[in-house]
């Protein structure tokens, strides 16, 4: 039997969703070093005090917002790696995950440019990041269309390239702060993809 949360919860809840809201906001039109807690507050109509009861400082709770980010992500990764069901899936299955990730990104774009100067992305962004892009490089190494003669070190540098081309391309597109065409960023993107797993590597087998 489910619980209904307290008034207390909820309204909790609802506070916590406003500071993210201002986070979102204020970090789309101020760099993360000029941010303010000041900012923050006003933006989300609740006093300074209210703030500390939820975080300690404004990086905290750009943690949060991207952790948001990574639990979007979740849901996209396995579906790159089970692509083709067996078989070598279309240019055009390939573009259509890669732009459900530029929409993710685009939709995350605020506090991903925000950790990008906040001076992490070197360091603590990578690591925390690096457990996921494994899982996905893991995904992708156990695939069902993976083709059976391919050589293991083959698809190992395969995979490694599609993991550091998703990882590479993000940092300079927000840390560069480009404006760019999200369908060709796409077709682009998922084409490098759709090569790089499924085309002829020319190797003498």
């Amino acid at each position: 039997m489910s619980v209904r949360p307290t008034l207390r919860a909820e309204q909790r809840a609802v506070t916590r969703s406003r500071l993210l809201d201002s986070g979102r906001e204020v970090l789309l039109t101020t760099p993360y070093h000029a941010v303010t807690v000041d900012q923050l507050v006003r933006a989300a109509g609740v006093s300074r005090a209210t703030f500390y009861l939820y975080y300690t400082s404004k990086r905290e709770l750009l943690d949060d917002l991207v952790g948001e980010l990574r639990r979007d992500l979740d849901v996209l990764w396995p579906k790159l790696g089970s692509l083709g069901d067996g078989r070598r899936p279309t240019r055009a299955a390939v573009v259509a995950v890669a732009a459900e990730f530029v929409a993710t990104a685009q939709a995350h774009r605020a506090p991903l440019v925000a950790w990008v100067q906040a001076g992490t992305v070197g360091d603590e962004l990578h690591e925390v990041n690096r457990r996921d892009l494994r899982r996905v490089q893991r995904l992708l190494y156990a695939s069902p269309s993976r083709a059976a003669d391919t050589p293991v070190a083959e698809q190992f540098v395969r995979t490694t390239l599609v993991v550091s081309m998703l990882e590479r391309f993000c940092f300079y597109w927000f840390r560069l702060d480009l404006e760019v065409d999200p369908a060709c960023v796409a077709q682009v993107l998922g084409g490098a993809w759709w090569s790089t797993l499924y085309g002829d590597s020319g190797l003498i087998r």
